[in-house]
């Protein structure tokens, strides 16, 4: 091992050398956890705990200065799925579409993801889980002459996509602790990518299954590793509180739950669900992802195909405030709000400047922005949908549904093959 990091060193150094000229890193410190996770965890692995921290602290400036590329290059043919096969070998196959996680040593800044539910602005802010991912089996382009591909991903047991959207969301609504599991609907996800542009589109369709725990100490079942220092796709075993307690498990999302009880560091995986006697009901939501702007039919009421009622929950305010107290508990870079829950805080009701809102009431409309990006690069993808009524009663009120529903889907983007 010493040997390894040595060499590491030297290699990273000489690269350092190469590229002293340029100030800005070349990626940044989600992005090295993301991507380069795996190997972090195993160049730090054996030491004590305090020597851990120092060891990945080092090896993500190290990533930061050359790349990801640089720093955890992996063989491309032996990363891509046996689903997704061209010939020749050499054209575009395989899109993957990842969550970046949130720093750890800022996650209060949360990971630029954002998921709004209904009018109540309970379900308003919350996170998108950092590790999920969309895979898709790239065909229709060469890269060069024709950019644009049309992407296919197979979901379920045993597929591309596996059979839920990440791992299980952990989540505090109205205090009250929440678990959502999110089921695809169909057997294929489908998406258009132009690779030399970033532009693309896709829907993806899901069941969301929202369990009550009754446990802020565990929000969600845990994927327990051994030392407690996972990362994405360490291997452990899911705790008490699952549905299959003790079962092996692969860590596939890591979350940070401010609101919780006890360690708010939470390593989950897609086999560790809660109880299925915890199941509260289920929302039904169409994501039509754009990289683009996404906007809502104009209001009032955007939804009512879908028998919304309520536009907000304002009463005599208005949906026209900045947003204070938990809606803004810290700021990021450009300004943007974060909620205590982990998601982007976009406008607030002038009557409690702490509840979120959606801005229809007066015939307003409710607008995500998405952002292009190409192989390796950051992105995002934008959505507003609706939300038909779930078959629990608690769930509607809670939430505010039948309503509107928003996204917004940071992504860390990679096409395999590489271009050699």
């Amino acid at each position: 091992m010493r040997q390894f990091l040595i060499a590491a060193v030297l290699t990273v150094g000489v690269l350092a050398g190469v590229d002293r000229a340029v100030a800005k890193p070349a990626a940044s410190t989600a992005e090295c956890r993301s991507v380069c996770g795996a190997k972090i965890a195993a160049d730090c692995s054996g030491l004590r705990k305090h020597k851990t921290v120092a060891c990945k602290a080092r090896e993500v400036r190290q990533c930061r200065k050359v790349g990801t590329a640089a720093w955890c290059p992996t063989s491309p043919i032996s990363l891509l799925s046996p689903e997704c096969t061209r010939t020749p070998s050499s054209l575009p196959t395989e899109l993957t579409l990842t969550v970046p996680l949130f720093d750890p040593n800022n996650p209060s800044l949360g990971n630029g993801s954002d998921l709004d539910n209904g009018v109540s602005g309970v379900s308003q802010n919350f996170p998108i889980l950092g590790g999920t991912s969309l895979k898709y089996c790239l065909n229709g382009c060469d890269g060069t002459g024709v950019t644009t591909c049309t992407g296919t991903g197979t979901t379920g047991d045993n597929s591309l996509n596996g059979p839920t959207f990440g791992a299980p969301l952990p989540l505090i609504a109205a205090n009250i602790p929440v678990c959502v599991v999110n089921r695809f609907q169909e057997s294929t996800i489908t998406n258009t990518f132009d690779l030399a542009t970033g532009q693309s589109t896709g829907d993806v369709k899901l069941f969301s299954d929202v369990y009550i725990t009754g446990s802020a100490q565990e929000v969600c079942p845990r994927c327990l590793v051994s030392g407690g220092n996972g990362t994405i796709g360490s291997q452990g075993t899911c705790s008490s509180s699952a549905r299959n307690a003790g079962a092996s498990c692969t860590v596939s999302g890591i979350d940070y739950v401010a609101q919780g009880a006890g360690n708010p560091d939470y390593l989950l995986a897609g086999e560790c669900i809660p109880p299925a006697g915890a199941l509260a009901g289920t929302l039904g939501l169409d994501l039509p992802l754009t990289t683009e702007t996404a906007q809502s039919a104009p209001g009032p009421l955007p939804c009512k195909g879908v028998g919304q009622t309520q536009d907000d929950a304002c009463a005599a305010g208005t949906c026209t405030a900045a947003c204070t107290g938990n809606a803004c508990v810290a700021k990021t870079a450009d300004g943007r709000c974060i909620d205590a829950k982990g998601g982007i805080s976009q406008v607030c009701c002038s009557s409690n400047t702490s509840l979120p809102c959606f801005p229809t009431r007066n015939g307003g409309t409710i607008e995500r922005s998405g952002k292009r990006a190409t192989d390796g690069q950051s992105g995002a993808f934008a959505a507003t949908f609706c939300i038909a009524p779930t078959q629990s009663t608690t769930v509607n009120i809670t939430s505010g549904l039948p309503g509107p529903g928003a996204m917004i889907l940071p992504v860390q983007v990679s096409v395999l093959p590489k271009a050699q």
